[in-house]
């Protein structure tokens, strides 16, 4: 089984390649640099990424026949790590929506 702590690494690789591509597409997406609005985009996507390390951790758990730890393939860590960016960004542009009204 891999360490939390590795995957911890992973996600964190992931995620400043992410906020770097996303900043490159559009420079004020998180609002403006040092802003409460960009601190708080910046926390939730933080509190995705623990959670897609945490379950990329525990994977599916342990095979019931052989004792060996079941983790996931390289297409389905990537699909979970797009599914909790695509609700990161959901949750950022909830709170920008709240914020504007």
């Amino acid at each position: 089984m891999i360490e939390i702590e590795d995957w911890e690494a992973k996600a964190n690789e992931h995620l400043m390649g992410y906020i770097t591509r996303r900043l490159r597409e559009q420079p004020h997406v998180y609002s403006a640099p040092n802003s409460r609005q960009q601190r708080e985009a910046v926390e939730i996507l933080v509190r995705y990424k623990h959670a897609w390390a945490t379950d990329m951790h525990e994977g599916r758990g342990v095979d019931p026949d052989s004792g060996e730890y079941i983790g996931y393939t390289f297409n389905e860590q990537r699909k979970a790590w797009g599914d909790c960016m695509r609700m990161a960004e959901s949750e950022i542009n909830a709170l920008g929506a709240r914020k504007a009204a």
